[in-house]
């Protein structure tokens, strides 16, 4: 029975984009910055939530962003922990922002392009760079969630 089912993990993962994206950026052919996140009403089981999917690290996008998803919200800071190959962005929805009458279960990263040496018309591209999956949670007016995703560098 699902309420006696222990939470799974928070997992979060790059996207074959953003790993793909994260070595040319070692190479020095792409730069791009962090413009915000989404959250979504996927990433966790129907039948059982505390229990998450797969996260598909081929993803362009959430599977099933909550309406207004279409605009990114911003981070509210992204740590860098000095000696760690880290980067962590800070994610926090507010009171009054997605509230909802239903779970939710998934975030997404997204970064946009400010230099491609080989595809310079990319520039300026926005695209999924990290994926995340948790146990559903609710939104409401009053509540305040606050997400941190590690990313090694």
């Amino acid at each position: 029975m699902a309420f006696l089912e222990t939470t799974d993990d928070i997992v979060a993962y790059l996207t074959v984009a953003g790993r793909h994206e994260m070595a040319r950026m070692l190479l020095g052919e792409v730069a791009v910055h962090f413009v915000g996140f989404q959250v979504g009403r996927g990433g966790y089981r129907y039948n059982n939530p505390v229990k998450i999917d797969p996260v598909d690290i081929t993803a362009t996008g959430l599977i099933d962003p909550v309406p207004n998803a279409s605009v990114f919200r911003p981070l509210v800071t992204i740590e860098q922990p000095i000696g760690l190959n880290v980067v962590s962005p800070v994610c926090r929805l507010s009171p009054g922002e997605s509230d909802a009458q239903y779970g939710l279960g998934e975030l997404g990263i997204f970064v946009e392009y400010d230099r491609d040496t080989v595809n310079p018309g990319n520039i300026g591209t926005k695209f999924l760079f990290a994926l995340a999956h948790f146990p559903m949670v609710s939104k409401t007016p009053t509540h305040t969630f606050v997400w941190r995703i590690i990313i090694a560098l």
